[in-house]
């Protein structure tokens, strides 16, 4: 059985930075923690100033699988206007054979001088002989051209065939659209791992479907899954989920059954995410509310029979409020026994956040979101108006109130490091917080999300997956899952003997 013998100069317990700590780990699990020397057996690592021991990051509201897609196919990340992007999608197309579509990834007009997506007949010019699909950042919006419009069943809703706009319906779920190969999503896993643990993540909370599942059980029966996954199913899969008498938390220390996750509501940057005020620009427009306060309690009793956590996607104020009543209708009053979650809770009202903490409801917040939309002149405020954008990612305001959150990326990216900095750095200076603040928002508090016990926390008894990194700027030297390392910067080797 290994054994190691860690010395750090700084270490990451509950919630703080404490020093001249020593971590004794006997096989995957810590075996002590002490604040005295312990006798050398096995390995030993010296961790010196400059550097920190933290436990592995948890990312409770991730799409890794999805990310993996991403990272495999042609990407408009780096695109800065709609010329730049048709000129991706030009040269993307050339590595396909004509009968494969191209799903080219990720791109975001709200930083583009023209403001917009390209059309369907845009596409067309530069990609007349394949299928294209192009899917925005969120995720919640697409755009096709006239060959893939054709493969889309003609009762599809959130499809305009005249301009080739896709919201909601075909861009959310585009792998039942157009699914992607074994071959494509064993790559995809692969490439999101390596990607992950360079950032730091042990722990992920995941979302999918049936094909995401078989290749992560694939990839644990073949031991190449290094990484501790908390999965949890869209909601159409509730039915099938529940004859099969799944609960959540069921599993083994590194693939786990999370819940039944539900959209009430879009995103912002679609204009789906629902509101009680109009879009500043669109004032017709009120969002999409996929999900009403009865229907989503209806759905928490069911899934409180099954025992199942239900996890709710609401950014906007009318969706937040659904959610918050169905939890409330649907528990009867049980104290959120099966932590049923709300993620993003991007625009919630101080009456809301005050309901969220009485109602033991927990939150999974995404940082980067608000440096990334939330600042002054960005698109929070042109869609929503100042006083909304204000409201965005309320992170100082959730800890003063009490209510159980913690952070997830979205994987949009999914960096710890850039959503501890984003947290510290908010936009609205009121709702800023210190570094180890967002340290322990993004370790230790994940476990009151996720049924998946010893992850988070430098402490006897729980999982060895912790990360060395630099103190300033948090960047990863190393991580190790179980108390194997699985990631190591080549200069860092040079640092200790392991």
């Amino acid at each position: 059985m290994k054994q190691h013998i860690i010395y750090a100069h700084k270490a990451f317990i509950d919630g703080k930075f404490d020093e001249n700590v020593t971590i004794r780990i006997i096989g995957d699990k810590i075996a002590s923690v002490t604040k005295e020397r312990v006798p050398g057996f096995g390995s030993y690592i010296s961790i010196g100033p400059g550097y920190a021991l933290l436990p592995a990051f948890v990312d409770t509201h991730t799409h890794m699988i999805g990310r993996g897609l991403h990272l495999v196919r042609p990407k408009l990340d780096k695109a800065r206007t709609l010329k730049d992007a048709l000129e991706v999608v030009e040269q993307a197309v050339k590595n396909y054979d004509l009968s494969e579509v191209v799903i080219i990834e990720g791109y975001d007009e709200s930083f583009w001088p023209e403001g917009r997506a390209p059309t369907r007949q845009e596409l067309d010019q530069v990609a007349p002989a394949r299928p294209v699909v192009l899917r925005r950042i969120c995720g919640h919006i697409g755009v096709a051209n006239s060959k893939a419009l054709s493969m889309i069943p003609i009762e599809t809703p959130g499809v305009d065939r005249r301009g080739g706009l896709l919201v909601e319906t075909v861009p959310l779920n585009i792998s039942d659209y157009f699914p992607p190969t074994d071959k494509e999503l064993q790559a995809a896993l692969s490439a999101a791992q390596k990607e992950f643990w360079s950032l730091g993540i042990g722990t992920v909370s995941e979302f999918g479907k049936w094909e995401f599942m078989r290749v992560y059980q694939e990839a644990l029966r073949k031991r190449q899954l290094k990484i501790r996954v908390y999965f949890s199913y869209y909601l159409e899969l509730f039915d099938a989920i529940k004859r099969l008498g799944l609960q959540s938390g069921f599993g083994d220390s590194y693939l786990r059954i999370g819940g039944i996750k539900l959209f009430a509501d879009g995103s912002v940057g679609a204009r789906t995410a629902a509101f009680f005020d109009p879009y500043n620009d669109d004032p017709e427009n009120f969002g999409k509310l996929f999900f009403d306060a009865k229907r989503i309690a209806d759905i928490i009793r069911l899934a409180e029979e099954a025992g199942l956590q239900v996890i709710i996607h609401a950014i906007g104020d009318r969706a937040i409020e659904a959610a918050i009543d169905g939890i409330s209708h649907g528990t009867d009053g049980n104290k959120n026994m099966l932590h049923h979650r709300i993620e993003h809770f991007e625009f919630p009202t101080k009456g809301q956040i005050e309901r969220a903490a009485s109602l033991n409801i927990r939150i999974s917040i995404q940082p980067n979101f608000a440096v990334r939309w939330g600042v002054p002149n960005g698109m929070y405020e042109k869609r929503l108006g100042k006083e909304r954008m204000y409201r965005n990612n309320p992170i100082k305001s959730l800890i003063d109130s009490g209510v159980k959150f913690a952070f997830g990326s979205d994987a949009m990216p999914p960096s710890p490091a850039l959503g501890i900095k984003a947290a510290m750095m908010h936009p609205i200076p009121r709702e800023r917080i210190d570094m180890e603040t967002g340290i322990r928002l993004y370790t230790e508090a994940a476990q009151d999300l996720m049924f998946m016990p010893g992850i988070g926390k430098i402490q006897r008894g729980y999982f060895a997956d912790f990360i060395i990194v630099k103190l300033i700027d948090l960047s990863v030297q190393a991580l190790a899952i179980g108390g194997d390392f699985v990631y190591m910067v080549p200069e860092y080797r040079n640092l200790f003997r392991v």
